[in-house]
């Protein structure tokens, strides 16, 4: 529930009207029953007492893969054991057996588990929002005058709105059919160009610094090494670069989901990030 797209979730569902339970490593979250579990633990029992829907949404990048792997098949296996009417895993687009990433690897094993009990996956693009890889480009622009780019930066990014997924998982889970969902816009963005956006619409200038991918990636693995915390981890360049050469078609129209703009994406996360800290003052 710490995660940025678990907490867009549970306010969404509140706002629906359902009862809303999550997990984390911590408790307090605001108008949001939690328990405290950690990946790899058995899930308390209690948690899953009159569930309709499981999401499956964790990730935790300092526990071993084989730990991680068989902690989120067991919480697929108690989810199915006590009833649970609809499970989906949050994917990714990198999800493959030979995945680059441990993060690709990790969810394409966890997809053949919730398959298996004809649950739902899906896999979203690159999550214009607050939080993870994109939240971190995102404050890198905005605060940096020198930005680094992989390559030449003209690989296309594939991406979706924070708002959009929840509309399209909330769509899924209510008529739960077994299957994989490619969620983005088609097309994407060149990554260069989607940097120049980002400092474009808060009125800066930036310089985009071209970068070889071996040396920024020798540059994370150090600072990895170092213990030092940067927020962009060596697995997240993995999986934009082979992001970027996949060609996937998406799902996304055949939900009733308009095409929309990477501006319009932005733009969007931007005025529900306002109504929220209103809702909250």
């Amino acid at each position: 529930m710490s995660g940025f797209i678990g907490q867009a979730l549970a306010q969404h569902f509140l706002k629906l009207g359902h009862e809303v339970l999550g997990t984390s490593t911590r408790e307090g979250w605001g108008g949001i029953s939690v328990g405290v579990w950690k990946l790899g633990e058995s899930l308390p029992p209690e948690l899953l007492e009159n569930v309709d829907l499981v999401v499956h949404a964790v990730y935790d990048p300092t526990i071993p893969e084989e730990l991680a792997v068989a902690g989120g098949a067991e919480v697929i296996r108690q989810a199915h054991a006590a009833g649970v009417r609809c499970q989906l895993l949050i994917s990714t687009l990198t999800a493959k057996a030979d995945s680059a990433s441990p993060y690709g690897r990790q969810k394409h094993r966890l997809e053949q588990y919730i398959l298996a009990y004809r649950g739902i996956v899906v896999r979203p693009g690159l999550v214009v929002g607050s939080g993870g890889l994109f939240g971190r480009l995102d404050r890198l622009v905005r605060r940096c005058f020198v930005v680094p780019v992989v390559g030449d930066g003209r690989h296309s990014v594939y991406f979706i709105g924070l708002d959009e997924l929840v509309e399209a998982i909330s769509m899924l889970a209510s008529r739960p059919q077994t299957g994989v969902f490619n969620l983005f816009h088609s097309g994407g963005i060149g990554f260069s160009t989607m940097l120049r956006e980002i400092a474009r619409m808060h009125g800066l200038r930036r310089w985009l610094l071209p970068m070889p991918i071996w040396l920024i990636d020798a540059c994370l693995l150090t600072i990895e090494l170092l213990k030092f915390p940067l927020g962009v981890r060596r697995e997240n360049l993995l999986g934009l670069k082979q992001n970027s050469a996949m060609v996937l078609d998406s799902d996304l129209g055949s939900l009733g989901i308009p095409p929309r703009s990477f501006v319009e994406a932005y733009f969007a996360n931007q005025r529900n990030e306002r109504a929220t800290k209103l809702a909250k003052s």
